[in-house]
């Protein structure tokens, strides 16, 4: 119990120093893109907690803005880390997702979807064009695997979508 105590106490010093660093003048801390893939979008903002650490939010939409067969659609929240101060880094986000699909039901071609939540491993690189900030490129991976009812079926539903994309960005 007391070493669960320590390990507590030291997650929650290491949380707050991270939460609460100081940026340096003329440090970068938001960073927003548009995301292009093979078939959809998204946005995305970002903001700097230190230099490794980042949290922010984004919508994608993989089939275009409206579902049908074969799309999908997602909104969350995600944080990040880049663990050599550099441009690579890996994230996690979590959020609501739906995706709608072609399917076989009682012998008839129908479009069920599947709603619910998604946690999002990513990984990807963010890439400066020219001087520190201004305009950035950033492709990247993620893998929205979601959990939830799909229409006609019982009980809970999984699916998992591997997605490349290309943001686009500006850092100010």
């Amino acid at each position: 119990m007391r070493k669960t105590g320590l390990v507590v106490v030291f997650l929650a010093f290491f949380s707050a120093g991270s939460l609460f660093a100081q940026e340096e003048p003329g440090d970068l801390i938001n960073w927003a893109s548009l995301e292009l893939n093979f078939v959809g979008y998204g946005v995305r903002y970002e903001r700097m907690l230190s230099s490794q650490l980042s949290v922010g939010a984004n919508f994608y939409s993989n089939g275009g803005i409206l579902l049908g067969s074969g799309t999908s659609l997602g909104v969350g929240a995600f944080v990040r880390y880049y663990p050599w101060t550099g441009n690579f880094f890996a994230g996690a986000g979590v959020g609501y997702h739906t995706i709608e699909k072609a399917d076989i039901v009682n012998n008839k071609d129908v479009i069920v979807s599947t709603t619910g939540i998604a946690i999002t491993p990513e990984v990807g690189w963010r890439i400066d064009v020219g001087y520190k900030g201004g305009f950035y490129v950033q492709p990247g991976i993620r893998v929205p695997i979601s959990f939830g009812a799909m229409d006609d079926k019982d009980g809970i539903q999984n699916e998992v979508r591997f997605t490349p994309y290309l943001g686009l960005g500006w850092a100010f």
